[in-house]
């Protein structure tokens, strides 16, 4: 991945961050890596642990970030969350939890955010 676009996603990271935490969700962890890859931020939206992916564009070719979300990614991205939750022990937490998508558009310096909830992942 080139610098720019590592730059760029951090950015957006920031960006969907702090509109996280305006809604009210507490970060836990950021950026959490495994053999399959990376969850951008797991956190809690009140007593539900939310893993959360995001993705930044810029592309004027994508309507939205998600269209870049392929089946693959979302299937790994089940595989990162079931080892978290194994690891940490709470795969059985009462609590429950979700996946959240948050999608950041730069478009000529502004930018948008598109905040799906409980998006769905292949069951485990």
């Amino acid at each position: 991945m080139s610098k720019v676009r590592k730059r760029l996603g951090a950015w957006g990271e920031g960006i969907a961050r702090g509109f996280l935490e305006k809604q009210g969700y507490r970060i836990e962890c950021s950026n959490y890596r495994t053999k399959q890859g990376e969850i951008d931020l797991i956190c809690w939206d009140n007593d539900q642990m939310v893993f959360v992916e995001i993705k930044t564009s810029r592309s004027m070719l994508l309507k939205t970030p998600q269209e870049g979300y392929s089946k693959r990614q979302r299937d790994r991205f089940r595989l990162m969350a079931e080892n978290y939750l194994a690891t940490n022990k709470l795969r059985n937490k009462p609590s429950g939890f979700r996946f959240d998508f948050v999608g950041v558009k730069i478009v000529q310096n502004n930018h948008t955010i598109t905040h799906l909830q409980n998006i769905e992942i292949p069951p485990f």
